[in-house]
């Protein structure tokens, strides 16, 4: 911010800023606010040809077990929050509370629905050719 008038802040940085003298808006909450729905920031995709992803017919050592790595990440929420605090010289609590009530680690029809509008509505800005189904492996 030091040559610009606004940016994007995300990740580590957004959580280390000084905001006292900012004006601050959250992307979350302006996507609710103006659209009623969830934001997605973030989910794991690939491209339906991709040669290094297993199909859905693989032998089960071919395949991540997304579910166990999200069980197994949020069983291990208070350490991580420990572990990120002390490295980044924030409280464990405010950490264990943003991973715990900030950030929801499923993808339901809510969260699907508003995936969705924000590619229909980048399509319309011009932003992408189309606007693709979202398929599931």
């Amino acid at each position: 911010l030091e040559s610009n008038d606004a940016a994007l802040i995300i990740g580590d940085p957004a959580m280390l800023i000084d905001r006292s003298s900012l004006y601050v808006y959250d992307l979350a909450e302006e996507w609710r606010r103006h659209t009623g729905l969830p934001f997605v920031f973030a989910f794991w995709g690939i491209r339906t040809h991709s040669l290094s992803w297993p199909s859905r017919d693989a032998p089960d050592e071919r395949r991540i077990d997304f579910e166990a790595a999200k069980r197994d990440g949020l069983a291990h929420v208070p350490e991580l929050a420990e572990s990120y605090g002390n490295r980044l010289g924030l409280s464990s609590e405010d950490l264990f509370r943003y991973l715990t009530e900030n950030i929801s680690y499923d993808l339901d029809e809510q969260c699907l629905k508003g995936l969705r509008l924000y590619y229909d509505l980048a399509r319309e800005s011009r932003l992408i050719a189309e606007s693709r189904e979202i398929d599931f492996a």
